[in-house]
């Protein structure tokens, strides 16, 4: 457990350095929606960090996301 729990600390930090760019600044439509596909997770903490990053969106630019996962037997038919 102490390993898994090293090992996961660990893979939270990365050495890339994000690129000192400002954000486009370009106006959101007035009643704005995004509607995103995603694989079923494998992983729990994938479709939880997807939901929080989404939640975060919506709360930075009002714009609602609403996300779909989809076994990946259906998701080319519904792409």
């Amino acid at each position: 457990a102490a390993t898994f729990a090293a090992t996961g600390a660990a893979a939270q930090t990365s050495n890339i350095k994000a690129a000192d760019v400002p954000a486009p600044k370009r106006e959101i439509e007035k009643g704005a929606s995004l509607r995103m596909l995603r694989p079923v997770r494998f992983v729990q903490a994938d479709e939880d960090v997807f939901r929080a990053n989404a939640a975060k969106f919506t709360k930075d630019t009002g714009v609602e996301v609403k996300v779909d996962f989809v076994g990946w037997e259906d998701i080319a038919q519904q792409t």
